[in-house]
């Protein structure tokens, strides 16, 4: 069975608890892809490990935020054409 797990946070709890998801779903056998912040704090981690990952550019900052909401369009198109890739 493949599983995508998202999670677009960059500090704290989330992107720690979504590798750590995903290392424990990969160990009981389950095809595991994951779309993660580039700036996330353990975004190595996932190549580290091994999980086939789609890295987004998102935000460092407030003004950053704002500016890259508008690319949510483009977003979700590459988002799009990675599950194509990966079906």
């Amino acid at each position: 069975m493949k599983i995508i797990l998202w999670h677009l946070g960059r500090k704290g709890a989330g992107p720690k608890y979504n590798l750590e998801m995903a290392l424990a779903l990969k160990k009981e056998g389950y095809d595991v892809y994951a779309c993660i912040s580039k700036q996330a704090e353990n975004a190595n981690d996932y190549k580290k490990h091994n999980i086939n990952h789609l890295s987004l550019n998102t935000y460092t900052g407030g003004v950053s935020a704002l500016i890259n909401s508008l690319r949510l369009p483009w977003l979700i198109n590459e988002f799009k054409d990675y599950l194509k890739i990966n079906r």
